[in-house]
Parts: C-alpha cells; sequence; structure tokens
C-alpha cells in the first residue's frame, strides 16, 4: 500500500492494525515502510523492531525523512491446503495442493 502525497512531508512514525480472523486472514510474516527518494524506493531507518501483534497498533518509529510517498511493504504467512481438504475462500473441498498467502489491514497511520 502507497501513500502518495501533494507536498513532500516529514515522517518519523508509522502504526498497522491488522487483521486476524484466525481462519483466512492472518498476522503477516513482517512488514516495513519504505519511502520514495528520488526515482527509487528505500526503508526507513527503525528504531526499533517491526511488530506483528493483533488487536492492537503495532508502531514502528525511524530516522525522519521528507518524502513525496511512502509504502508499507508486508510479507504475508503462507498456509499449505492439501488436496481433499476445505481450502481459502471460495474454495470448497480442493483437487490439488495449494500454498494461500492472505492478510488484512484494518488501519495504517503514517506521521
Amino acid at each position: 500500500m502507497e501513500y502518495d502525497f501533494k507536498l513532500p512531508r516529514r515522517i518519523s512514525s508509522s502504526e498497522v492494525y491488522w487483521v486476524d480472523d484466525r481462519r483466512f486472514c492472518r498476522l503477516p510474516a513482517s512488514w516495513r515502510i519504505t519511502y520514495k527518494d528520488g526515482d527509487s524506493w528505500k526503508p526507513v531507518r527503525a528504531q526499533g523492531v517491526y511488530a506483528v501483534e493483533k488487536d492492537r497498533f503495532n508502531r514502528i518509529e525511524f530516522e525522519p525523512v521528507t518524502a513525496a510517498a511512502v509504502r508499507i511493504e508486508v510479507e504475508p504467512r503462507t498456509v499449505h491446503y492439501k488436496a481433499g481438504e476445505i481450502g481459502p475462500p471460495g474454495a470448497m473441498f480442493l483437487s490439488a495442493d495449494i500454498d494461500w498467502r492472505e492478510l488484512g489491514i484494518i488501519e495504517w497511520r503514517v506521521r
């Protein structure tokens, strides 16, 4: 996901609230914040660990940057379903093994 600002903004923290329905929308494996510097995307210099906890905002502070755009990059967890199992939404009994990746964000804030 990406925020594009009308004018460059100074930012130094971000918060994300994940969806975890304990079935198909699971907490991600990891995430990070990047910002646009010219034509390239660079990771912010985080001051701490990118937490992945449910039922709360997961906050990361970082060295301030001035940017016209910022992204949250998320790595979903992979769930393996075997043939014959009830699979993810829209797939009743599976005819072949699949790896399924899904996540949900309730809210993402940048400050």
